[in-house]
């Protein structure tokens, strides 16, 4: 018997045995055929109050509670004609020429600008807050 042959069979015989041994663990490599075993899924433990489960992240801070909505505010046009621009400046570009006495809702104010919502048009953009009553 060739050499090579007694060693496949010592390890075969080896092989057969190990796992009778206790502690002794065989790896059997998966085939490709074999379907992959189902994922395991971890309960996420219970965060503290104040605290909401962010999978990935664990236990993180819940937002603060919104401040309350306030009514809108909502002014009118007071010079002959005003442009409605895209951003505030008069550089920017303008969206819409309104005319005195339209209704417009205010969204926010900056350095002289007031951000505009018309209603009446269904656009948004800025315009110079000097020329809107109630301002």
């Amino acid at each position: 018997m060739p050499q090579r042959a007694i060693f496949a069979l010592v390890a075969l015989l080896v092989m057969c045995g190990l796992p009778g041994l206790p502690g002794c663990v065989v790896f059997v490599a998966p085939r490709r055929d074999d379907t992959p075993p189902p994922p395991v899924y971890v309960a996420p433990l219970p965060c503290p109050a104040g605290y909401g489960w962010s999978p990935g992240y664990g236990c993180v801070p819940l937002p603060a509670v919104p401040p309350p909505a306030y009514p809108p505010v909502i002014t009118r046009v007071k010079s002959a004609h005003l442009n409605l621009r895209s951003c505030p400046g008069t550089t920017c570009p303008v969206i819409a020429s309104l005319v005195q006495g339209e209704e417009v809702r205010v969204l926010g104010y900056g350095d002289g600008w007031t951000r505009v919502y018309c209603p009446g048009r269904n656009l948004e953009g800025w315009l110079s807050g000097r020329h809107l009553s109630d301002y």
